[in-house]
């Protein structure tokens, strides 16, 4: 092995899983998500929270995510209004929505408020890990149904 692969090969450090944090008000899905991000790799769960408010609280006190994980129907602060705030204040957090609702005007305002992608919760679990990957490879994951709706608004 020469010097200059051997020196390659002991200065590379193990990469940081990604941080993922969830915002889901239905502790069971919230649960089971967490279990199938924390299997991964490449990524983990740090924080769960039922309510758009208390990631906020989180995020003031200096936490960061690398991607956000939101349910848009939340008690209290709605997702969207909670998206809004975040990428306002804080632009280059990814925010993946995570939802039941695939009518057009919820989707809309979740793709304006600054949301880098859309998942129905009738995806599979698998296709979590995958989106996630996606956003942070520059992608814009969006399921299939979401997509045709947004294609249809224009």
């Amino acid at each position: 092995m020469s010097e200059e692969t051997q020196t390659e090969e002991t200065s590379k450090e193990p990469k940081e899983p990604t941080k993922v944090w969830m915002v889901e008000d239905n502790e069971t899905l919230r649960r089971t998500v967490a279990r199938v991000l924390d299997r991964q790799k490449d990524m983990k769960c740090v924080h769960q929270y039922e309510r758009c408010e208390d990631a906020i609280e989180a995020l003031v006190a200096g936490e960061r995510p690398d991607v956000m994980l939101f349910d848009i129907g939340l008690p209290g602060m709605s997702g969207i209004e909670g998206i809004r705030r975040i990428k306002t204040a804080l632009p280059e957090i990814e925010i993946l929505v995570f939802s039941v609702f695939d009518d057009n005007e919820k989707v809309f305002n979740a793709i304006c408020a600054g949301a880098s992608g859309y998942l129905l919760k009738t995806s599979s679990m698998g296709e979590i890990p995958d989106a996630i990957r996606e956003i942070l490879g520059g992608g814009a994951p969006i399921n299939a149904l979401i997509a045709r709706r947004v294609l249809d608004m224009f």
